[in-house]
């Protein structure tokens, strides 16, 4: 112990002396901790962390229909069934989230709807109480239901005697009943909900993160669902999502495989969307897609930063051995007064340990304001957080470990020069050559900082190219304007509206082209960058059993033109065009395989009866409509405007505030019957669209370019100590006649030897890089080759400027006054 407080002593005063060179050091390692921590907290708490207010929940997974960007839940049907059908599910759990009025309460109130399994399959923790019945699901069960701890506390004022208390609960109807005059608007239904439990307070929702009630979905929902048929239309009811509790010898894989072999051969017997496919992940998720690509992202980025801290790690080695020259004289006296090489090892380990400890120190502080602004990145928005800290146990356990390793790397190439360093040793030394961990840490900054540059360049390029490039439609001075009709007091009402919609369009588009400053408008969607895109079911026409899936629009005569979106052949409908259509490229191909197709008709409905549908009368050439990388679906797009919240563009010279101020005055006036709502310019939508790729680019290009710029320090750290224990060489040179020209051109030809094993795979690890992140991260369009090519002219021009001052030393060298002093 004694010794140990020695060498602490020791490093203390060490550091003392350089205070400049240690604080570099000691930001560089912090800067690099902070990024270690923040993303590691991060991914912990999104992928690793369990569900505080259910038992087990490590063994629960998430289970739905998705393409990639959708993703909806399974019907009830379907999901009562997977209990007894999917051997490695012991359970099979459905959960509905919706929002109902309650009683006396003035904030809509966030319910879950549970279905039958819930309480074995999930295991929520309750606080006081029991759980749903069996009996208490059936149609005529009695109503009951379980509140949370924060609604117990708030609004029942945390007493046990809440338990057999009844609660209002206003239920209103999901869709029209069919009454004998046709359809109608149903009369909401207050109904009371017996309390038999509360929920301990960890447990704030299964898909919701402040759900206040649980209900059983199948007494619930027949009460909602007020139609002749109840029992079918809740059997076809989508949940909000399907959660199964997995065997113990099975998988998320092995779930997910066994439901395809069951149900996705026969979708539609199932309830299953077409265009959709199964999908599973583990744990409770809201959005597959999201989460899933969350995870990835954060994996990304916590592999770089572990890289930063490598490369962070081998440059502070590379600046303790760099003291070396100055230190022979000190340790190889100590050497020659009989410390042992092991007494020597440890006062440099604990030399390199004090330095990480006090960077880690620091970087952890760091780390919890970086996690926060992490988070509010624009590509980490929708992630599903729980509650990040490094204070998880997982996260200490990593971090600890990791500073081991990097006291470890610190420390390793000052332990093994201790043998180069005694004084008869020394003094036979003429020529300095880089030590082995030089060389290695060299080789490892390099090669980090190419594969890192690889990814900056990559993500640069993307986002360039994203930013810079034509979308394929207008966005200057062209703004979104969402409406919705006027309310509907009843179905006569909403029949009215529906049917004067196309009749009215004209009308409503003159009034809103007669403000002063407005040159164009026009109705229709989707808009780009809102994400407006509805969906529709047609029959296959290679089988018309079978159903395709394709995106529904609507416009009017006016939205090509002002949209600026190109015609590959045809025509716009005008505005008294019925029963016409426009379609895309991709809609041309994906229904009768060519493009040529002005003049064919689409079939809109199904069996015997259907009419011929839509008449093609124009092509439009394949825009997306969402992300300029999305690939393009096939779009239909009808003529006719039957819909009660379409958008308007408008083209106007005008501020958004401006444009809106004269639209509810129009309204108000020429009696539209609109509503508008928020007028937005496209070109705000786009940089909303490329939000997430720019911040997932700049924190790339960041990194990557402190990596470079530490690689650069320690090269130049290293070269400037090769010419200093080198300086008999340069100076024996000198004397024999060896010019200034000369030293530098051998700096820089020693140089470019040492960093070739580094050149060569950090072009490497940059190709490979590159050619990872095209397949999810940025365009297929970028060449991996052509920036390989880029990095590894950027490494060498950077080792050429990290070794100009060192060259600079080596010509400045004067023969006489050293070779006296030697």
């Amino acid at each position: 112990m004694k010794g140990l407080l020695a060498d602490l002593k020791h490093a203390a005063r060490l550091y003392r002396g350089t205070p400049g060179a240690s604080a570099i050091a000691i930001i560089v390692v912090a800067v690099a901790m902070a990024f270690v921590g923040a993303f590691l907290s991060l991914y912990v708490d999104l992928a690793l962390r369990s569900h505080p207010g259910l038992s087990d929940s490590n063994r629960l997974v998430t289970i739905g229909q998705s393409d990639g960007k959708t993703f909806e839940g399974l019907p009830f049907s379907l999901i009562e069934r997977m209990s007894g059908d999917v051997a490695s599910l012991n359970n099979a759990v459905g959960v509905l989230t919706i929002t109902l009025d309650e009683q006396d309460v003035s904030e809509p109130t966030s319910v879950e709807l549970v279905t039958q399994e819930f309480m074995r399959g999930l295991r929520p923790q309750l606080h006081l109480g029991r759980g749903f019945e069996p009996t208490e699901h059936d149609n005529e069960g009695e109503p009951v239901a379980i509140v949370s701890y924060r609604y117990w506390q708030e609004e029942l004022g945390g007493r046990e005697e809440a338990l057999g208390q009844t609660i209002e609960i206003e239920l209103r109807p999901m869709i029209f009943t069919i009454g004998p005059d046709g359809p109608r608007e149903s009369e909401d239904d207050t109904r009371d909900f017996r309390i038999v439990g509360v929920m301990d307070r960890p447990m704030t929702g299964v898909m919701g993160n402040d759900v206040s009630i649980w209900l059983p979905f199948e007494r619930t929902g027949a009460l909602i669902a007020r139609v002749p048929n109840p029992a079918n239309f809740i059997a076809q009811m989508a949940m909000s999502a399907a959660i199964g509790r997995r065997s113990e010898s099975a998988t998320t894989e092995s779930v997910l495989t066994e439901m395809q072999d069951l149900y996705a051969d026969n979708p539609a017997e199932n309830g299953l969307r077409n265009g959709l496919r199964l999908d599973a992940m583990g744990g409770l998720v809201r959005d597959i897609n999201v989460q899933r690509d969350s995870e990835r992202q954060l994996q990304l980025f916590l592999v770089a930063s572990l890289l930063l801290a490598f490369v962070a790690a081998a440059n502070v080695s590379l600046f303790l051995l760099a003291r070396a020259p100055r230190r022979h004289r000190e340790l190889g006296i100590r050497m020659s007064v009989g410390a042992p090489m092991k007494r020597l090892a440890r006062q440099l380990a604990t030399e390199s340990g004090v330095l990480i400890v006090a960077a880690a120190l620091g970087g952890l502080l760091i780390s919890v304001w970086l996690t926060t602004f992490i988070r509010g990145l624009a590509f980490l928005r929708r992630a599903e957080w729980q509650n990040v800290t490094l204070l998880d146990w997982r996260v200490l356990s990593f971090v600890g470990a990791f500073l081991l390793v990097l006291t470890v790397l610190v420390s390793l190439a000052p332990i093994l020069g201790l043998k180069r360093l005694g004084i008869a040793t020394s003094s036979r030394e003429v020529v300095a050559r880089a030590t082995p961990a030089q060389r290695v840490a060299g080789t490892v900054q390099i090669s980090i900082a190419g594969a890192l540059a690889g990814a900056a360049i990559a993500f640069g390029w993307y986002l360039a190219s994203l930013t810079f490039g034509h979308p394929g439609y207008e966005t200057d001075n062209r703004y979104a304007v969402q409406y919705s009709l006027s309310s509907i007091d009843d179905f006569q009402e909403f029949r009215r509206l529906m049917e004067s919609q196309a009749t009215e369009l004209p009308r409503r588009r003159a009034a809103i082209e007669a403000i002063p400053g407005v040159m164009a408008a026009a109705f229709g969607r989707p808009v780009p960058g809102m994400g407006s895109t509805g969906f529709m079911e047609i029959p296959d026409p290679n089988d018309p059993t079978r159903r395709m899936r394709v995106g529904a629009g609507q416009i009017d005569s006016r939205y090509v033109d002002l949209l600026g979106l190109e015609l590959v052949s045809g025509s716009t409908p005008s505005d008294n065009d019925t029963d016409v259509a426009l379609v895309n490229q991709a809609f041309a191909q994906a229904y009768w395989g060519r493009e040529d197709v002005v003049g064919e008709f689409v079939t809109m409905g199904a069996g015997p009866n259907a009419g011929p549908g839509a008449q093609v009368v124009g092509v439009l050439e394949d825009v997306s409509f969402d992300h300029p990388s999305a690939s393009v679906a096939p779009i239909l797009f009808l003529s006719q405007m039957r819909s009660l919240g379409v958008t308007a563009v408008i083209e106007a010279a005008l501020t958004p505030a401006d444009l809106h101020q004269e639209l509810v005055r129009v309204a108000d006036t020429d009696d539209l019957e609109l509503r508008i709502g928020e007028v937005r310019p496209l070109s705000e939508l786009r940089s909303e669209v490329l939000a997430a790729d720019r911040a997932r680019g700049l924190l790339t290009i960041s990194t990557a370019t402190l990596v470079v710029v530490l690689a650069g320090l320690g090269f130049y750290g290293t070269q400037r100590y090769l010419v200093t224990a080198g300086r008999r060489e340069y100076a024996i040179r000198a004397s024999l006649g060896a010019g200034p020209r000369a030293l530098g051109r051998l700096v820089f030809v020693r140089g470019l030897l040492l960093s070739v094993p580094g050149l060569v795979l950090g072009s490497l690890l940059a190709f490979i890089a590159v050619s990872w992140l095209r397949d999810d991260f940025v365009s297929r369009e970028i060449s991996p080759a052509t920036v390989t090519v880029a990095v590894t002219a950027g490494l060498v021009v950077l080792l050429l400027l990290a070794s100009l001052g060192p060259a600079q030393q080596a010509r400045r060298t004067q023969p006489a006054p050293l070779l006296r002093e030697e």
